[in-house]
């Protein structure tokens, strides 16, 4: 019979497993990922934001490089974040708006 397990003892699994595969100290992986998410926390991140860091945290000595992600590249290459969050300022926002319109003219030039 399989026993059941869960994501955190996958990720705990993980946070050993990179420790050893890269002759971390005990626990060094495991420490970056809560250290990872309390900054999230102190940045102000949702709940998708911090799962998104510790994922990413948790992560990011698997062997992920240029060219392994082919699909999430041809996304962050054909869509634009627009830095805007509830409570930015004015000047931010004109900030925003000024290099946007910048960038659609020089793309229009080309």
């Amino acid at each position: 019979m399989a026993v059941p397990i869960n994501r955190a003892e996958v990720a705990a699994l993980l946070a050993v497993s990179q420790d050893h595969a890269f002759a971390q100290p005990p626990g060094a992986q495991l420490r970056a990922t809560v250290l990872a998410q309390d900054l999230a926390e102190a940045a102000g991140a949702d709940a998708a934001e911090r799962a998104t860091t510790w994922w990413t945290s948790a992560l990011r000595f698997l062997g992920c490089e240029a060219g392994s992600l082919p699909e999430t590249e041809r996304a962050a290459r054909e869509n634009l974040a627009i830095p805007m969050w509830a409570g930015i300022d004015e000047a931010t926002q004109e900030r925003v708006v000024s290099v946007v319109r910048e960038a659609v003219s020089v793309g229009a030039a080309r």
